[in-house]
């Protein structure tokens, strides 16, 4: 049970970043270094999603 929350929390984290850089506010550097490259990789599959559109 505790797994799964830790993994809730840390996907929330990754998609509340990735739409605040989205948004503009804020930048991958402001990012922490520990979700920086999940982050980047679900910026760059919303992109090539939106692409296919």
């Amino acid at each position: 049970m505790v797994k799964r929350t830790v993994k809730g929390v840390k996907a929330m984290r990754i998609n509340y970043y990735a739409m605040q850089i989205d948004k503009g506010w804020i930048t991958i550097d402001d990012v922490p270094k520990k979700y920086r490259e999940k982050v980047r990789q679900l910026l760059n599959y919303a992109d090539s999603k939106e692409q296919e559109d």
